[in-house]
């Protein structure tokens, strides 16, 4: 008598994001091994991400690699976004860019806006400053001013906060004057409170009324900056654990996220115990992470609440590492996939637009991430196509057949997509990446899911499956794969 066949169903495809830390064994089928220029939708399943359209005409892209972006918004609550790429200061006009160097030494400042001022520092430089979106930069040392050159600048409680890691010292500037001497101008010494001896001050953040200073193995936080005269003190100190990159540091919420030397982590305080644990973001792509650091000064981040994601990118890698922070799994990590995108910079502005600043390694160019097709032209026209990638983990569909030989007969592939649209549907068994395929395409116009049935092949004790897909412009997002198997003999 013929074998019944059995479904083997794999429901909800990668929605627990990558796992790159569980080997090749055996892991729960919600997790990914592979999840390539995807995110998490609005419903929690594993989709395409957005591409990148231009916000500058391709006259005006910019002839160098653009290391800094970032939103100036003046007393007049005029916005312009700002640029430096190795040879000036560019301010955006419009579709194109206006030069704001002003004879000024070029270099990748750190800018805030501070009380109309927008200022940049760099531990090299003099810091410079301009006082209205549309004017020219000048050094901060006009009228008389005094001004420190430092590795991170943060502007909260009125005044303007330098760290420089070279004296391991924390400045403040007046209240709301961009001036480091007289009046109530300070600064405090950070050598004599690292512990276990020396560290070196790397971030600074504002977080719930508390002043963070990241050194590289240890983390400074003090309570009452807003009087740092009479009143700020140190309220705790972490050993153990600091920041090794300035530009991961991003406020998600009530957390601050930054880059460890172990992986990404957020620092939450728990008001009730006045105790600061920290949670391992990346605890299921550890490991992967910390192989992608070569220069921590090319890794850039930010947080989108519209977009509901942490993106961490590491330039010299190519790879853009991508948290979904609307809800964390129960072993208090968050989901992760992972994007092929060059990213020098990236930003949120007053709008909600996620700004990504990529580069071809000649030019760069400032994006929009909206639709799905990346370099689409500022006039909409054009755009390239781009691969989503997914593959789930070696899996042997539950104990009473994890032993028995699965003779793969068919699969069904539902799949959110539109008329015409195509994937490649993969399996591979018994751990070995050898994948047979056969691919798919869509039947019917602006169908929410198609259930595709193509035969399969190949027999094992475990299975991997996964999809490969090219996005022409619509979103495709994973539903379920639908598995009929013969159960043959245990192995």
């Amino acid at each position: 008598m013929a074998r019944p066949l059995v479904p083997l169903e794999v429901h909800s495809p990668g929605v627990l994001g990558l796992n790159k830390q569980g080997g090749d064994g055996i892991l729960p089928m919600g997790w990914a091994t592979k999840a390539v220029n995807m995110v998490f939708n609005s419903v929690g399943r594993l989709a395409s991400r957005k591409g990148t359209k231009d916000r500058l005409l391709a006259a005006n892209k910019f002839s160098g690699k653009v290391t800094v972006g970032h939103e100036y918004i003046d007393a007049s609550n005029s916005k312009s976004v700002i640029y430096v790429d190795s040879t000036a200061i560019y301010e955006e006009n419009g579709s194109g860019v206006n030069n704001l160097t002003n004879s000024l030494t070029v270099a990748p400042y750190k800018f805030v806006n501070f009380n109309g001022l927008c200022v940049g520092h760099h531990p090299d430089q003099t810091p410079i400053e301009a006082t209205a979106v549309g004017n020219n930069f000048q050094l901060g040392t006009t009228g008389a001013k005094t001004q420190v050159s430092g590795d991170d600048v943060v502007a909260a409680w009125g005044r303007l906060w330098v760290i420089d890691s070279s004296v391991n010292t924390l400045y403040h500037s007046d209240l709301l004057i961009n001036n480091f001497t007289g009046g109530s101008s300070g600064s405090f010494d950070l050598a004599i409170y690292w512990p276990n001896g020396m560290d070196s001050a790397i971030a600074l953040a504002e977080w719930n009324d508390y002043l963070v200073v990241f050194g590289r193995k240890s983390i400074i936080i003090y309570e009452n900056p807003d009087d740092p005269t009479t009143s700020m003190a140190i309220a705790d100190i972490i050993e153990g654990i600091g920041c090794i990159a300035r530009d991961s540091v991003q406020q998600v919420g009530s957390d601050l996220v930054f880059l460890s030397g172990s992986g990404v982590r957020s620092l939450g305080r728990v008001v009730q115990e006045k105790s600061l644990p920290q949670r391992d973001i990346s605890k299921n792509v550890r490991d992967y992470i910390v192989g992608l650091v070569t220069s921590t000064e090319t890794i850039k981040s930010l947080y989108s609440e519209s977009e509901r994601f942490y993106l961490i990118s590491f330039k010299d890698a190519g790879v853009v590492m991508c948290f979904d922070m609307s809800q964390r799994l129960e072993d208090g990590s968050y989901r992760a996939t992972e994007w092929t995108l060059s990213i020098t910079d990236m930003l949120v502005l007053q709008d909600r637009a996620v700004v990504l600043i990529t580069s071809d390694g000649t030019n760069s160019q400032s994006t929009n991430y909206t639709g799905y097709l990346d370099s689409v032209l500022y006039d909409g026209s054009g755009g390239a196509t781009y691969d989503i990638c997914y593959e789930g983990v070696w899996n042997d569909f539950g104990q009473d057949i994890g032993h028995r030989e699965k003779i793969l007969k068919s699969v069904t592939t539902l799949i959110g997509g539109t008329n015409g649209d195509t994937a490649t549907v993969k399996w591979a068994v018994d751990y070995t990446d050898d994948f047979d395929t056969v691919d798919i395409v869509f039947p019917k116009i602006n169908r929410a899911a198609a259930g595709i049935k193509r035969p399969m092949t190949k027999s094992g004790e475990v299975v991997k499956i996964g999809l490969e897909s090219t996005l022409y412009g619509t979103e495709k997002t994973l539903k379920r794969f639908n598995i009929m198997a013969k159960l043959g003999r245990y192995v």
